[in-house]
Parts: C-alpha cells; structure tokens; sequence
C-alpha cells in the first residue's frame, strides 16, 4: 500500500486557503504567499497583486511578476521575513520648526451634537476696495471722486456741514446803451463759481464770456492741469463758434475776426462738499487773467488770487481764446490754488477793475473790505459811478460776486 503525499494549507495574500505543491514544499511556502503564522500585518501592499479585472491568464501572469513582493518568504528555521519595512523617523519641532498641530480649543457640544476641537475664531481684516484707472486715462472727475484727489480727507460725523450759502450777484455795466461785456455764474448747492470778464476789443467777447462761465458751473474741467483745462476750453470754443455765424454778404474784417477768434478772463471756484462734523470747508480755484479771489475771515483778508498786489495789474492780462492756435500759450498761463475755509468766512470773485481799486484802497482803510461784505445792490452801483466821475475807478464793466461759508 503507497504512503500518502503530505499536503498542508497555507494561505494566500487575500487570506483564502490555497493547497500547496506537495511534500517538496515543506520547506517554506509557496512563492509569493505568506507563511500561516504570519499576522494580516506583515501582508503590506496586498492589492498589488490582486488579479486585475478585464485581463486573461497570460497578462494576469505577466502583471504578477512585474510587481514586486511587500514580503519576501522567510527561509526554513527563520522566524521573520527578510524584508522589514523600516519605521519612519519622528519629526523634532524646535523653536525654529512649525509646529505640527495648529492652536485649538475646545468647544461646547451643540444641541445638534458636534463639539470638539476647533481652531480659535480669529476676527477678518476690513476688505479695501480700490479703485484703479485704465492706463492711459487722465485724472478722476472732481464731481464724482473728490476724496481720490491729494489733499482731501474724510471726516465722519454728525450734524449740519458746511456749504456755500448766499450767493450773490452785483454787477455794473460801463454803458446802459452797451451790454457788458462781463459774465458771471454761481450754484452755492454744488458749489461752484465762475466770473469771466472779455476783452473790450474782441469779437463777441460777451457770449465767450458767458459760454465759459455757464460751461464751468454746469460741468467744470475734469482737471485744472494743462490737458484737462485745453480740452475743457476746446469745447468751450467750439459752442461758441455755432452762436456766431456771418452771412455770405459779411464785410472781409468781420470774417478776418471771426478767424481771429475772441479773448476773455475766467475764474473758477470749485468746492468740496464737506462731511457732517467737519470744521473747514475745502476747494480748488484756477483763474486766467486778472479777476481775482479774495477771502476774509471777520474784516481782514486772508488771500487774494492770482493778483495780490495792485502793481500786477496790467493792460494785457492772460486771456482764455477761442482760437486753437493761441491755446497752449493761454492754459500755460492758469494758476490753480487750493483752500479751505471755515464757517463765516466770505468769498468776494471780483473783475479787475473793481479788484484793482480795493486793493489799493485796503492799503489805507480796511473798511473797504466791510463795504464790499454788507453793501446792497443800489448802494454798490451808487458808489461804483461815484469812483467813475471821481477817476478812482477806471471806467470798465463791473462785476462781484460774493458768497459765505456757514452751516447749512
């Protein structure tokens, strides 16, 4: 009778009883197979040789051998497998390292459950907007981004701000039978201010006077540098060359001063409107020519811009022109000033005529400045034909225009 084969059971990497080859076997197990003693431990890297889905015999054989064993299988008499995967070596945080586990606390369990560890609440930065022009573009509208330009602040509070209130118009035309050749033009609600006086022998300097003053009240330049003010003035012209128009039956010296173009002065006054709780009221002023700023704080003059001295004064100012040729030489010559006034101060935006006469007057007597602040409409054109026939003042059209800071 044939002794029987020895067979043992051993295990494959899935744990499935697998039969091995015989009594040959015995010293080890089969390749690729774990020995029974081992713990589910030592079977790293199991589904790496799990049959693939979707393949035959011959590349399921192929792919078994391409990858490599976790565990080789321990020799006959070994007690552990000939490949130790090695411990990896703890990290030491030191005071330079970052340490491994964030700040956290513990919270209250809801009445949802939950609960735990949870990093400390930290409170958000404000988020800033900014706002950035395209490249190329030119400065930000004054109506619409007054606090983006250098020097304005905002101020928060509460209570009446400070405005322009009062304005006020006086005007005196040299002659009842000509119409003046002066212009002026305010809004206190959006404060703004325009005064322009024409040059007496330009062609309708009365209408370019008035164009520049109802353009700036209206809609100011954008910007009171060069580029800004020349397009601004462009316009400007451009509207006033559509009111003056000649017949085909013209005279050639009416077409030769029309191509020539008219001339005349502009002051313009542009304030910001202030917050509630702010104690000064700031603005931008630029002038062309010889009409003055003045402010006063009480019965002294504070500034007096562009001119502050009755010597600059001269028979051929700065004058704004219609003519597209004359204009760069023209926008060369603004001035532009910026201030800031507080409540009772008064605004006086005179032509030069009337400029010129105060100041030297001021020299003597500072009354004139309380004349100028409290005088009425009849009295002021009384006392301008009085300075007419004395020769104090020169015989020239007259304007002022005058307004108060105060709270609205």
């Amino acid at each position: 009778m044939a002794r029987p084969r020895l067979v043992r059971l051993d295990t494959d990497v899935r744990g499935a009883p697998v039969r091995a080859q015989g009594a040959q076997a015995l010293g080890g197990p089969a390749p690729r197979l774990l020995p029974a003693h081992r713990a589910a431990r030592h079977r790293r890297h199991g589904h790496r040789r799990r049959p693939a889905p979707g393949r035959g015999p011959a590349a399921q054989a192929a792919y078994r051998r391409r990858a490599p064993p976790a565990v080789q299988p321990a020799p006959v008499g070994a007690r552990r497998a000939c490949r130790v995967l090695p411990l990896r070596p703890r990290r030491r945080h030191g005071p330079g390292h970052r340490a491994a586990v964030r700040d956290v606390q513990r919270t209250a369990r809801g009445p949802g459950g939950g609960g735990g560890l949870r990093r400390p609440h930290r409170p958000r930065r404000p988020r800033l907007r900014v706002q950035r022009g395209r490249a190329g573009a030119g400065r930000l509208h004054a109506d619409r981004h007054r606090h983006h330009r250098p020097g304005a602040r905002r101020v928060t509070g509460t209570g009446p701000s400070l405005a322009l209130v009062g304005g006020e118009v006086l005007a005196v035309p040299k002659s009842a039978a000509e119409p003046s050749e002066d212009a002026a033009a305010l809004d206190p609600a959006r404060g703004r201010i325009a005064v322009s006086d024409g040059a007496t022998r330009a062609l309708a300097s009365g209408p370019w006077a008035h164009c520049l003053v109802r353009r700036f009240v209206a809609r100011p330049p954008e910007g009171f540098d060069g580029a800004a003010l020349g397009d601004w003035v462009r316009a400007a012209a451009a509207e006033w060359s559509r009111c003056v128009r000649l017949s085909p039956q013209a005279p050639p010296y009416l077409w030769d001063a029309v191509e020539r173009g008219s001339y005349a002065t502009l002051l313009g006054f542009v304030a910001d409107p202030a917050p509630p709780g702010a104690d000064t009221l700031r603005w931008l002023a630029v002038a062309v020519g010889d009409t003055c700023l003045v402010t006063l704080r009480g019965a002294a003059p504070t500034l007096s811009f562009p001119l502050h001295h009755p010597e600059q004064f001269t028979s051929a100012p700065a004058l704004l022109p219609t003519s597209p040729t004359a204009l760069p030489d023209a926008v060369s010559a603004a001035h532009v000033i910026a201030g800031a006034s507080r409540a009772g101060d008064d605004l006086l935006v005179m032509t030069d005529a009337l400029a010129r006469w105060a100041l030297t007057r001021a020299a003597h007597s500072p009354d004139v400045w309380h004349f100028l602040r409290q005088c009425d409409a009849s009295t002021f054109a009384t006392k301008v034909r009085a300075l007419w026939r004395r020769g104090e003042l020169e015989e020239d059209d007259v304007t002022l225009v005058r307004c108060r800071v105060d709270l609205e």
